[in-house]
This record gives C-alpha cells, sequence and structure tokens, in this order.
C-alpha cells in the first residue's frame, strides 16, 4: 500500500513539473507545424520556443526579360521551350545571331609538318610488302656464329620487333645481319612478321 501511495505522489509532482514548463505534447493525429531552433533546458526537458512562421512567395509569377533576350520564369531559363523560344526569335533575329558568331571565329592557318632532325628509318611496311617468302625460311646466308639464343638476347635491346627490323634493315639487313638478329635468316628480325601487311594488301 506504501508503495503505491509513493508512485502515486511521484506522478503527481512529475505531471506538475511539466505542466509549469509548459511543454506540449504533440498529438499524432494533428498536423503539426516543426518549430526551428529548439532547444533542451538543463533537466532534459525541450524548453518553450516560439513559432517561427514563414510566407512563401507566390509561385503564380509572370515570364520577365532579364535584358539579356531570354526570358525567365524564377531565374530559370526558357531556351529548352520550344514554343517559348519560337514566340521571340525568327529567322532574322537567327541570321543575325548566326553572324555575330562568325565574327569572333578564329581561323587557324596550317603550318609546316616538322622535319626529322634523325635520319631516315627504312620503310618496313614497303619491305614486307616486297618480300614473298614465309616466316623461318632461310633466304639469306648466316655465319657459324648465329644462334637463337643470342637473338633472343640481342632482340630485348628494343622496344617493339618494329624496332628491331627497322635497325635490322638499318645495319645491311636482310643480307647482313650485323646486329645477331636475324638467326635463321629468313630477313625478318626477332619476331617481326610480315603477314598482317601482306594479307592488308589482299583484302585491298
Amino acid at each position: 500500500m506504501g508503495m503505491e501511495k509513493m508512485r502515486a505522489i511521484l506522478f503527481g509532482f512529475l505531471s506538475f513539473a511539466l505542466i509549469g514548463c509548459g511543454v506540449d505534447f504533440p498529438n499524432s493525429g494533428s498536423n503539426q507545424t516543426l518549430r526551428r531552433g529548439s532547444s533542451i533546458s538543463s533537466s532534459g526537458l525541450l524548453a518553450p520556443l516560439s513559432v517561427v512562421q514563414e510566407t512563401l512567395d507566390n509561385h503564380d509569377q509572370t515570364a520577365s526579360d532579364n535584358g539579356s533576350g531570354v526570358q525567365t520564369v524564377n531565374d530559370l531559363s526558357d531556351e529548352n521551350d520550344f514554343d517559348a523560344v519560337s514566340r521571340r526569335e525568327t529567322i532574322e533575329s537567327d541570321a543575325i545571331r548566326i553572324e555575330k558568331n562568325r565574327l569572333t571565329y578564329s581561323v587557324i592557318k596550317p603550318t609546316d609538318l616538322p622535319v626529322r632532325s634523325e635520319r631516315e628509318q627504312p620503310n618496313i611496311v614497303e619491305y614486307a610488302l616486297k618480300t614473298t617468302n614465309p616466316l623461318h625460311s632461310s633466304v639469306h646466308r648466316r655465319g657459324p656464329f648465329a644462334s637463337e639464343r643470342f637473338a633472343l638476347f640481342n632482340c630485348r635491346r628494343f622496344e617493339s620487333p618494329s624496332k628491331a627490323q627497322e635497325a635490322f634493315l638499318s645495319k645491311g639487313g636482310p643480307k647482313w645481319d650485323r646486329l645477331g638478329l636475324d638467326p635463321d635468316g629468313d630477313g625478318f628480325a626477332c619476331t617481326w612478321d610480315p603477314t598482317p601487311f601482306r594479307l592488308a594488301r589482299s583484302e585491298g
């Protein structure tokens, strides 16, 4: 009996404290307006604040000309509106605008092609089309020291098979293999293959 009495006293004290602080309990069934700037007091309860009321601008605004020839509604361009643009622009106004744009164009005159400072490299495409022998078919004689192992080591010095073929031809190839890039004597250095160029000519 004493415990129930204590609970009743405590509940009454809390109710009195809440009523004294002026706390409004929201009604879940009503449309409440969010109050900005709500704060929590030292007791952990919401402090009563004034409601800030804001009015919305009238959304039924008329289109206005901002001086640039483009009518806007709420500061948004209507250039994507075909009806609005067609009412404002004419064929004559379009011609005037196009002519103004042409006056701002700058024509860049062509210049001479740069001249290579290094000596010209052999044309490996032309060489591939002149040859007819398949890969690894011995056409040119090689010395006794020519070997695939040495050729593999020498080919690593070049960025690509095409670069190796250019160096091979510039040093006396295909007759001579001074760089050790064509041990089988087919006239093709390292793994360079003339087949794609030949196929391109036949398909053309």
